[in-house]
């Protein structure tokens, strides 16, 4: 069974882009929520970004700022498509469709989070 899904991946990270305050209705949007490394450093620029003070954001603006950051993960990003994945994101994510992916993408996590507990999942 996968127990992660790329598409609440992508609409998530690209709304976020789009509307970086959504991060005041949704504080519990973690990096742990993805189980796909390159999402997980598009957080942490996104997020970073945003507590500098961006309203709106490109994939070039993040993706400016991971390279700047020069980190293992900066070089995971890269190595993994992440630019691609960035500006896929951007193109196709609707904010009107947010609340609906923002809940899959919690589901996933917290059925990840359960079945390293070793419970059993098979229902969901």
């Amino acid at each position: 069974m996968t127990l992660s899904d790329t598409m609440a991946y992508r609409q998530v990270i690209g709304c976020l882009m789009y509307k970086p305050l959504l991060f005041l209705e949704y504080p519990d949007i973690q990096p742990q929520d993805f189980d796909f490394r390159p999402a997980k450093v598009c957080l942490f620029a996104i997020k970073k970004l945003y507590e500098a003070g961006a309203a709106v954001l490109t994939p070039l603006d993040v993706d400016q700022e991971i390279e700047r950051s020069s980190s293992a993960a900066a070089q995971v990003y890269k190595a993994e498509g992440g630019l691609d994945f960035l500006k896929n994101a951007y193109e196709y994510s609707q904010l009107g469709n947010f609340n609906l992916h923002y809940k899959r993408l919690k589901k996933y996590s917290l059925l990840r989070r359960l079945q390293k507990a070793h419970y059993d999942i098979s229902y969901y």
